[in-house]
């Protein structure tokens, strides 16, 4: 990652890149269960914390 997780609306968001390596687990149901509205909200604020997409990210963990 290019980038560390900040605070604020991303706390905790560690928790859930470990998630995103998880294929069975679908995007939109991570950034739910985080509190986001929808997936798009999401995608752009993980992207500011990381540098990366959730889906980016999920590519570049699975090796």
């Amino acid at each position: 990652m290019t980038k560390t997780m900040g605070s604020g609306e991303f706390h905790g968001a560690r928790r859930e890149t470990l998630r995103l390596a998880n294929d069975a687990v679908p995007i939109s149901a991570i950034a739910l269960s985080t509190g986001f509205s929808d997936q798009a909200h999401f995608t752009r604020r993980f992207k500011e914390a990381t540098g990366f997409s959730p889906g980016a990210y999920r590519r570049v963990t699975r090796g």
